[in-house]
């Protein structure tokens, strides 16, 4: 678990480097806002070597006088795809 955006902001860094730079995270619907918070359904997509990362989700991000202090980002298969997947490719 990520306590902050720069914890996470990191681990996505890290997992790009690992991939040479090729993990692609794209919107795939419109985002949707109510108070600070505001919801964005992604498509996340990473390769390294012969490994492969393929698996949609949401973004949730908490914004504050125009700045993101808070991302919380779940899978459409939260336990099996991103846990496993992730693991796998800091390991690789």
């Amino acid at each position: 678990m990520k306590n902050n955006l720069g914890e996470t902001l990191q681990m996505l860094m890290g997992i790009k480097e690992d991939t040479s730079g090729n993990m692609v995270v794209k919107p795939i619907g419109p985002m949707l806002k109510s108070s600070g918070l505001v919801s964005v359904p992604v498509w996340f997509t990473a390769k390294k070597e012969t490994k492969t990362m393929d698996l949609g989700g949401m973004d949730l991000f908490q914004v504050k006088d125009g700045k993101i202090v808070h991302v919380w980002t779940f899978s459409d298969d939260q336990l099996t795809k991103m846990t496993s997947t992730i693991i796998t490719l800091q390991k690789m």
